[in-house]
């Protein structure tokens, strides 16, 4: 999905993807938009970095049952019968540890 954003300013980052041991140099474009909760209508702010690989495609199943503390959350693109495309398109949070 295109959310045809404009970045905000660019950044350069030593981009190392996850299990990988070599870091490379990049310029990065960083974004910033609003989000609505969809429950309570408040809107969050949130900046995000446009990041070329996250990681490789999950090649595993995840059982949502096995993590009741997401049960309450629609996860837009977990559908546990879809035999489509198993790549990491978003990640939230990865700068805090």
């Amino acid at each position: 999905m295109k959310l045809r954003l404009s970045p905000i300013k660019r950044e350069t980052l030593n981009l190392n993807t996850f299990g990988n041991n070599k870091s490379k140099r990049q310029s990065c474009e960083l974004f910033k938009f609003h989000i609505q909760k969809p429950k309570s209508g408040e809107n969050i702010e949130l900046k995000a970095i446009n990041f070329p690989t996250i990681c490789s495609p999950v090649n595993s199943e995840v059982r949502i049952e096995d993590y009741p503390h997401l049960k309450d959350l629609e996860l837009a693109d977990f559908d546990p019968n879809s035999n489509g495309d198993k790549s990491i398109d978003i990640l939230v949070g990865a700068d805090f540890y």
